[in-house]
């Protein structure tokens, strides 16, 4: 459970934390060997642990001559124009790490050095000297940190189980109407966590604590991407296009250390491999997994063998089924405090064998947002109500009325009237904060980046952290201030089902950017069964119809990633570990049994371990 954790004393007092603090340390760590560090005094201590693979603890920093500490989760980028600053007035070493210029930054700036990074952070700083401490994340808040505070401390942690292990709370007690929120929209939207008073930090947000005198405040908002003068086609293309270079080229100047790449069957992936060759051909090791036969193993294995890339197949195969599935998915459901399924399995399975050779994830989550317009269906990703709840203008009696015709409200018996209530304040609050945005496109879009992209990929990340730091290009906000200014911004557009015209233009803009790059990776085929070649000429154009719209109705949709054994073994595991379960679900419920089953088994673990 690699990241950070520490306790911040609200009072003058000779209470000591170290022993609190070592049990935070320890829930941090998914492996003993783990590399670590901590810091302990009588008003803070702060610790940190990074993936298995990473020797040398960059995240652990302390400028002796300034006396600074600083923490880090996650990885933070340093402009070339911020690295000149520094070295003229200040004369640093140009191959200082952007790490260590971190205490340098904050020097310089105090809490305007939130506007003077970028990455996928959260960041303590302990100013020894001015007894200050700020803790701060990146602007969409894309890693979770879980947060408790009493009249004494405040206590913050990666994980939510770290917070729980310190001894520090009194009473530990379920919050069901999070967990109602969970099965509704597949991630609780609002801050609020499993676990009654501990919340998750907001995006953009900065704590600072001087004097025990604690202010917090939000630094930036999606809606400075909105409203900008648009650049043309041209200008449009080569601000994406120049965008993803630097992207992927700061990506690369973190380390020396190969970097993993998810290459899947998909076109995101396929956008950020033309930008890898030939340049990165040697720094790159890609992989990907599915059933043996799945697109997402053939398709990238044709690919890497025709290229000349490294390339390594992850089989989800009976053999992984029998002897890997069970503890891997235990693992991912409490690696991710309770957030991800066993459905998502597959993934952690995956990373942590690619993280035994490298602490680096390239992948191209959230590519679809930026390149592709229109309203989603709802899944996984982005759940149906949540689709509904931007459809309707953030219309709370509607969502309530949908909520209530649900299975879920009957889990929690004589509590339902409490839970409506309190669900309807989360949801209101919620409202409010989206009616500062004028169309439905431009709530969408912020819906997208400042609740689903960390509710739903910064868990899945962070999930990942003992083994890898996970990266997309597509989220670098470097390219999000390029991107908002071009035609294609997704705010643009209305939140309606696209025309078939802005489906094209979708598909144009995927093949475009790979053209420019590297052409051969065009003629390619697609999951889907055609090739970004395809979105050229009228003839690919009605393939790509023929596909998506008609043979799509009489096919059925293979099991890719083997899960139609799981259900049932997952849930076995329930019945042979947790017999005394009053919440299994029966076949006639409506409710997604993969997220009850999983939350289940994981508020029964927290319940084993700290009742």
């Amino acid at each position: 459970m690699a990241g950070i954790a520490g306790i911040i004393s609200k009072k003058r007092t000779n209470t000591q934390y170290d022993a609190a603090l070592c049990r935070m340390l320890d829930k941090l760590r998914f492996d003993g060997n783990q590399v670590s560090n901590k810091f302990e005094s009588p008003t803070v201590c702060f610790c940190n642990v990074v993936p298995i693979a990473q020797t040398d603890n960059i995240n652990f920093i302390h400028d002796k001559e300034h006396d600074v500490f600083c923490v880090v989760d996650g990885f933070v980028f340093v402009s070339e124009e911020e690295r000149e600053l520094l070295n003229k007035d200040n004369s640093i070493s140009a191959d200082l790490s952007n790490h260590k210029l971190i205490p340098i930054l904050y020097k310089r700036y105090g809490q305007d050095i939130v506007n003077h990074l970028t990455g996928n952070y959260n960041i303590f700083i302990y100013d020894r000297p001015q007894k200050t401490l700020l803790l701060f994340n990146d602007r969409f808040g894309y890693l979770p940190l879980y947060i408790y505070e009493d009249d004494n401390i405040l206590v913050f942690a990666s994980k939510i189980e770290s917070i729980l292990a310190s001894g520090l709370m009194g009473n530990i007690d379920f919050d069901q109407t999070t967990i109602a929120e969970h099965l509704f929209f597949n991630y609780p939207i609002s801050d609020h966590t499993y676990i009654k008073n501990i919340y998750t930090l907001p995006d953009a947000s900065i704590v600072q604590i001087n004097d025990q005198v604690i202010t917090n405040r939000h630094y930036w908002d999606v809606s400075e991407l909105f409203g900008l003068d648009s650049l043309n086609k041209q200008q449009s293309i080569e601000a994406i296009d120049s965008g993803l270079k630097v992207a992927l080229d700061k990506f690369f100047d973190v380390s020396s250390n190969p970097i993993n790449f998810s290459l899947t069957g998909g076109w995101d992936s396929r956008v950020a491999l033309s930008y890898l060759l030939p340049k990165y051909t040697s720094r790159f090791k890609s992989y990907s997994f599915g059933a043996p036969t799945a697109p997402d193993i053939t398709i990238p294995q044709h690919i890497a063998s025709s290229e000349g890339f490294s390339y390594s197949p992850f089989l989800l195969d009976q053999q992984y089924l029998d002897n890997h599935f069970l503890e891997d998915a235990k693992n991912t459901i409490m690696l991710s405090s309770g957030t991800r399924n066993y459905k998502r399995t597959h993934y952690v399975h995956t990373v942590k064998q690619i993280g035994q050779n490298s602490p680096w994830l390239l992948t191209g989550i959230f590519g679809d947002e930026i390149l592709k317009v229109g309203k989603p269906q709802g899944g996984a990703v982005i759940s149906k109500n949540a689709v509904d709840l931007i459809a309707t203008n953030f219309n709370i009696s509607n969502t309530l009325h949908r909520f209530v015709q649900t299975d879920i409200i009957n889990l929690f018996g004589d509590d339902r009237s409490n839970i409506i209530n309190e669900l309807e304040r989360r949801l209101s609050a919620f409202s409010k904060r989206f009616s500062q945005y004028t169309t439905l496109g431009e709530k969408y879009f912020a819906f997208r980046f400042s609740v689903n992209l960390r509710k739903y990929f910064g868990n899945e990340v962070n999930s990942y952290n003992d083994f890898v730091w996970c990266y997309s290009p597509f989220i670098d906000f470097d390219l999000l201030k390029s991107f908002a200014r071009t035609k294609y911004m997704v705010s643009r557009f209305d939140f309606v089902k696209p025309k078939l015209a802005l489906q094209a233009q979708s598909s144009w803009l995927y093949y475009e950017l790979t053209r420019r790059n590297k052409v051969s990776l065009t003629k390619y085929q697609s999951s889907r069964g055609f090739s970004m070649r395809d979105t050229s000429s009228l003839f690919g154009m009605l393939k790509i119809i023929y596909k998506k719209r008609i043979l799509k109705k009489f096919s059925q949709n293979p099991d890719v990633f083997s899960t139609k054994t799981l259900n049932d073994t997952f849930n076995n595991l329930i019945i042979g570990e947790q017999k005394n379960n009053p919440f299994l679900i029966n076949e006639n419920t409506h409710i997604s049994k993969e997220d009850h089953l999983s939350l289940f088994y994981w508020c029964n673990n927290i319940k084993e371990l700290y009742s």
